[in-house]
């Protein structure tokens, strides 16, 4: 899932239900510590 440059800063917890997800670009997101990748 490319999700790069896109101002995310949160609300990761909704891939939860995306079990066939196998690959995740957040590049170039707001993501300011790595705590808010936790729900992945």
């Amino acid at each position: 899932l490319e999700l790069s440059d896109n101002r995310i800063s949160g609300g990761l917890n909704l891939l939860l239900s995306s079990p066939k997800l196998t690959h995740l670009n957040l590049s170039g997101n707001k993501i300011k510590d790595l705590d808010t990748l936790q729900p992945l």
